[in-house]
């Protein structure tokens, strides 16, 4: 389903903000574990006073979205392009070339 092109950015926004906005009190509003664990290693480097108990809380949730994610779309039906190998897309635009010459 395509939208309007004026229109991916308010759905962008809209999946940020249902992101970040209900998780904030837990995760510090960071929704990427990364951006959550590095900040965190270098206060722990350099003495300074770290919530530990609020990292599993960025990982984990990052884990089970991603293996959700991987379920809903392993399922999901693709168009034959999308299930073709590279050489096998490369070998017919070149038999399509090659025929239209």
């Amino acid at each position: 389903m395509k939208t309007s092109p004026g229109f991916a950015g308010l759905g962008f926004g809209v999946v940020a903000f249902a992101a970040i906005i209900p998780p904030a009190p837990a995760t510090g509003a960071s929704i990427n574990p990364a951006r959550s664990t590095g900040p965190m290693l270098v206060q722990q480097l350099l003495g300074k006073s770290v919530q530990r108990e609020k990292w599993p809380a960025h990982v984990i949730a990052e884990l089970l979205a991603g293996v959700s994610a991987a379920r809903l779309f392993g399922p999901t039906p693709r168009p034959r392009a999308h299930s073709t190998t590279l050489t096998e897309a490369f070998t017919a635009a070149l038999t399509e070339e090659k025929a239209t010459s």
